[in-house]
């Protein structure tokens, strides 16, 4: 399933081990995915849980 966002600047609410994509409304867009799959990678082993976002420049 492609969810055709890639590219796009979007909001995303953090759970625990995924990412729910937000639409411009703050409502859900499709289901949760894998937080790596968002460009999202966690280092579980500090704490506070340390985020790294990986962004194109």
């Amino acid at each position: 399933m492609h969810l055709r966002v890639a590219g796009q600047v979007r909001r995303v609410q953090v759970l625990d081990r995924t990412a729910q994509i937000l639409n411009e409304d703050g409502t859900p867009f499709s289901s949760p995915i894998l937080l790596s799959e968002s460009g999202i990678f966690v280092n579980y082993d500090s704490n506070p849980r340390t985020y790294y976002f990986f962004v194109e420049a």
